[in-house]
């Protein structure tokens, strides 16, 4: 896996959440509107109540799915945090975590920054330079020295 392979896994973690969660409350509308159906029906027989039921326990799940992902983004965040502080200058370290653990877009990162736009791509490009290297220095390190297939990517 690339250094930048390894930092979008925060953005695509991040738009799974989102999508969790969009998927979250379309189930509560469903739910509420299903209550609203059999509160309206005093004869209704127990069809509505089974699929109250199974609303809510796709919620349950779904919801513990979106625990763990949350949990997960936490960590991948964390991780690129110390990965990005190990490497480069403070701009350049700036840079990086503002776009791939903060999510910002170029424009923002470059307010922020008071910086152009270029600015902002060079630091960026030289902050990855740094921070490849940084993740080969670490994997020879850990091989004991070899260098294996994946330093090379």
């Amino acid at each position: 896996m690339t250094t930048i392979e390894y930092l979008d896994q925060i953005r695509r973690t991040y738009q799974i959440i989102e999508q969790k969660l969009g998927m979250l409350e379309q189930l509560r509308a469903m739910a509420t509107r299903t209550t609203s159906v059999i509160g309206g029906n005093p004869s209704g027989g127990g069809q509505g109540e089974d699929r109250i039921g199974d609303i809510v326990a796709r919620m349950a799940d779904l919801q513990e799915e979106t625990n763990r992902d949350t949990d997960r983004l936490a960590d991948l965040r964390q991780e690129a945090r110390e990965m990005i502080c190990e490497a480069g200058s403070p701009e350049e370290q700036l840079v990086l975590e503002m776009r791939y653990v903060w999510l910002m877009d170029w424009e923002k990162i470059a307010e922020a920054m008071h910086y152009t736009q270029r600015n902002v791509y060079y630091l960026h490009r030289s902050g990855m330079k740094a921070l490849e290297e940084k993740r080969k220095e670490r994997n020879t390190v850990l091989s004991g020295g070899r260098r294996s297939s994946a330093d090379f990517r």
